[in-house]
């Protein structure tokens, strides 16, 4: 079981307290996402000089906004600069600040198909030719990555032709819902994948006060309250005992890793970790 804490959206001095925090707290691995704030793959470089265990690599990387074959040379280059502690997330979708337009979700489907197709060649045979419909490539070059055969490579799917995607490429899935959810989803073809959840977390020494957190969440991105009910069946809310027993319901379904999200960051960053961290993270 492994649990990595996840962020968006800031400046690379926050970046790195946060990554050095997640590693003293013995968090697993730390993800930071695209789009607003520091650009990923520069700053994770960065942080790979300034820890010394923890995994990293990209929130979710969208590959509508990096070509794949410099897809490859950048992560291979991170793996080998942080000694081979890179995890390569992937989705379909898109991420705000890089004002490119964003094709139809189909497109986007075929392109990360395509994508994979080349990294992972590239990866494993160091030069590779490829023309798709999407991609054409003549002879290009990878430096080898330090892990063997490649990173993880991790995809973040639902609908059906993401499903195939993972089944195809990854070495596990993501998934950003609830056990009920997860269990339904389960296929003969998914069976051998490592399976992953991205969970927003609210803890506090009680439910009653983790739901404050909530509400003020709710209130701060201007949701209806409605969506409490949403936040309820799939989030971790509550006390610690209440996060474990979420997780417990995860574990229950296959789920084996946990990519935590705390929108108390700006709230109460400092009481929330350490909460998880020292009743909740070191006790299931």
């Amino acid at each position: 079981m492994k649990f990595a804490l996840a962020h968006w959206r800031c400046d690379y001095k926050t970046l790195k307290r946060l990554a050095q925090k997640a590693e003293a707290l013995d968090f697993d691995a730390f993800y930071y996402g695209e789009g607003l704030g520091v650009e990923a793959f520069s700053a994770l470089a960065a942080l790979s000089q300034v820890t010394e265990r923890i995994r990293i690599g990209p929130g979710i990387c969208f590959v509508t906004y990096r070509h794949p074959v410099m897809l490859a040379k950048v992560v291979s280059a991170l793996d080998e600069i942080s000694g081979g502690r890179v995890d390569l997330r992937l989705g379909a979708g898109a991420a705000p600040g890089f004002g490119i337009e964003k094709p139809s979700a189909s497109t986007r489907v075929e392109q990360l198909d395509e994508a994979l197709e080349i990294t992972k060649n590239l990866w494993l045979y160091g030069r590779y030719s490829f023309f798709g419909k999407h991609y054409q490539v003549k002879h290009a070059f990878c430096e080898p990555t330090h892990q063997k055969p490649h990173p993880p490579i991790v995809i973040a799917a639902k609908r059906k032709k993401m499903l195939k995607l993972v089944a195809k490429h990854a070495d596990m899935w993501e998934g950003y819902y609830s056990p009920r959810v997860f269990k339904e989803l389960q296929t003969p073809e998914l069976a051998r994948i490592k399976k992953s959840v991205m969970l927003r977390v609210f803890i506090d020494d009680t439910r009653e006060s983790a739901l404050k957190w909530v509400e003020k969440y709710i209130a701060q991105k201007g949701e209806s309250k409605v969506r409490i009910r949403a936040l309820l069946e799939r989030d971790a809310i509550g006390s610690a005992e209440d996060c474990i027993q979420k997780i417990k319901e995860f574990l229950s379904v296959g789920v084996e890793s946990f990519t935590l999200i705390f929108p108390q960051l700006a709230l109460n960053f400092e009481q929330a970790l350490e909460i998880f961290s020292k009743s909740v993270l070191r006790c299931v």
